[in-house]
């Protein structure tokens, strides 16, 4: 019997996991190319004995396992090399974002530090990844723990009120491979977009390992190593070169058509070949020094990396946008298809189309003296403003909380009120559409956190950046039409009505009536609680009138049991449980 049990229990979490589809997997828009030959070297941040009040050399060992961990999914390729401390080297500034060198478990201490300001968002994140990025790689990525406002513990079990170092890095170390954070709470993932103080993760999930696993797959995908192990699936071994280090690789490509878009799956380019058998070209990464490093400092064109990069000076001038202070690399473009990977084509004014480099608020993406501005395009580093004076003409003004040049806007809506487009809004908002909803929310961006929202608005998140809005906070029926007052965190809010979920905020879900749910907080007033089901959500609350859940969901109140694919294994495991028992007792 105890065979069969744990049959059961294997064959449960398979059920379980095969509802978890590769749709739910989050990820950001880079990449590294570290395999076992040519490891992601990293050094520990050794300026005190004594970080945050723990020992050194404990410290050292969670490092080095937030790691491991990862290196140890067997079915993916990433690969780590601990270098040592960064006395040993030594390194100048282990702050530093451009050195080259990937410091882990960087203390920010004091809350005067730029560091506290620029990455930690003024002591709103616990611990920040910072990834040097270009063309969709990695360069470098270092790792901030936010000690001025924490208090950090190596200790196992986690004590109450402290954050653990190795849940916390590998969180981080997450974000440098490139994986996004969920919003789902069954998953018990590393990559859970909160960790809160006294809890500790320091076993990936199969979310966590499935997440990874897709994204950088040992064998069977384009850029799997093939040093050891030939390639499968009809894919071809070929030498080439890291794009971040010149190092020597050999890799699974493929054939692929000259000037298709999306041919190679990114970050691989359709790049001239002969090494797939009756093909001229092939997917391999971005030729070593041939990309341009979109956003880095320069002096002249030639300084950028690539043929087609510009440099932007302080005396390339234009209304909106303020001096590019120590320069800006750069390319002409006409569309995004123009611009390196992890770089969007913006309207810089009279100077044309460019390049920007892309950047999440509050994180640490732009390099100093540069703000992660919300550009129409979208969030790009340009430089920060003093004064109303440097934004140029009087249609633009200083936004202080954060240095971005604003247009003012003649909108005359507010804060949560329905738009279709910007200008309908006032001065330094925008009109919200979620997943290209044609609905839109007037909002105001707050994800940097001196930008903080009027009375009666709240700073929640939303989109696929981690970037934080100010929403109007609700009670039922006093949004105006067509947008809905909707549970959205301790509170509501208005929003727009929903095609699916992800037309709604981070953590929320679509029901059939078109309104966004928080499916897993339980509500109150005889409606349906949250279950624990292994990983199923629960359908939504009914709707006004008690209609009842999502034609697609489960039927009226009460808790689902468990996928639908989860059920049907476990039922066919019943009678062969039943079988086995019978055998045994005949």
């Amino acid at each position: 019997m105890q065979r069969s049990v744990f049959l059961l229990g294997v064959l449960a979490l398979a059920a379980t996991a095969s509802a978890q589809g590769p749709n739910d997997y989050q990820y950001l828009n880079h990449w590294v190319l570290n395999s076992s030959q040519d490891p992601f070297s990293f050094y520990l941040d050794a300026r005190n004995a004594r970080p945050g009040d723990n020992d050194l050399a404990r410290v050292e060992t969670a490092v080095q396992a937030a790691f491991q961990a990862w290196q140890d999914v067997t079915c993916a390729w990433p690969a780590f090399t601990y270098k040592g401390r960064s006395t040993s080297v030594p390194i100048a500034d282990v702050k530093d974002r451009l050195d080259s060198f990937n410091v882990a478990a960087i203390w920010v201490t004091d809350r005067a530090d730029p560091a506290y300001v620029d990455v930690l968002n003024n002591g709103t994140s616990l611990a920040q990844a910072v990834p040097l990025t270009h063309s969709g790689y990695v360069y470098q990525c270092d790792i901030f723990l936010n000690a001025a406002d924490y208090r950090f513990t190596t200790a196992a079990p986690t004590p109450a009120g402290f954050v653990d170092i190795q849940t916390a890095v590998m969180r981080e170390v997450g974000h440098c491979l490139g994986l996004g954070d969920t919003y789902d709470s069954t998953y018990n993932a590393v990559m859970y977009f909160v960790l809160d103080p006294g809890t500790s993760r320091r076993t990936l999930s199969a979310y966590d390992r499935g997440a990874l696993c897709q994204r950088y797959p040992q064998t069977g995908g384009v850029g799997s190593p093939c040093d050891t192990t030939p390639c499968s699936g009809g894919l071809t071994c070929a030498s080439t070169q890291s794009t971040t280090s010149g190092k020597a690789l050999k890799i699974c490509t493929k054939a692929c058509p000259d000037g298709v878009p999306g041919a190679c799956p990114a970050p691989y380019q359709c790049r001239p070949s002969t090494v797939v058998s009756g093909s001229q070209f092939a997917c391999l990464p971005s030729p070593v020094g041939e990309e341009t490093r979109v956003g880095d400092p320069c002096t002249s064109a030639g300084t950028c990396g690539a043929a087609a990069s510009r440099c932007l000076t302080e005396a390339d001038t234009t209304s909106g946008f303020p001096p590019w202070k120590g320069g800006y690399c750069t390319e002409s473009c006409t569309g995004n298809a123009d611009c390196p990977l992890g770089s969007t084509c913006a309207n810089v004014g009279t100077i044309g189309k460019r390049c920007l480099d892309e950047c999440r608020p509050g994180t640490g993406d732009c390099r100093s003296g540069y703000t992660c501005a919300n550009l129409p395009e979208g969030n790009a580093c340009v430089a920060d403003c003093a004064s109303n004076a440097q934004c140029g003409s009087a249609g633009y003004a200083c936004r202080t909380c954060d240095h971005a040049c604003i247009t003012q806007q003649s909108g005359t809506r507010s804060v949560g009120e329905p738009c279709t487009q910007t200008s309908e809004c006032g001065t330094n908002q925008e009109c919200l559409k979620l997943n290209g909803n044609p609905q839109g929310v007037c909002t105001e961006a707050c994800s940097v956190s001196t930008c903080t929202c009027a009375p009666g608005n709240t700073c929640r998140p939303a989109g696929t950046g981690g970037q934080r809005f100010c929403f109007r906070d609700c009670e039922e029926g006093t949004c105006s039409s067509p947008l809905q007052c909707t549970p959205f965190g301790e509170s509501a809010a208005c929003l727009a009505s929903c095609r699916n979920s992800q037309d709604c905020p981070n953590g929320l879900a679509c029901d059939n009536s078109g309104r966004c749910y928080d499916p897993f907080t339980k509500t109150d007033g005889g409606t349906c609680a949250l279950c624990g089901d292994g990983g199923t959500q629960p359908p939504p609350p009914p709707t006004d009138g008690g209609t009842g859940g999502p034609s697609d969901g489960p039927d009226g109140c009460g808790c689902q049991g468990a996928p639908a694919s989860a059920a049907a294994f476990l039922a066919g495991l019943g009678v062969l449980l039943l079988a086995t028992r019978r055998r045994r007792n005949g």
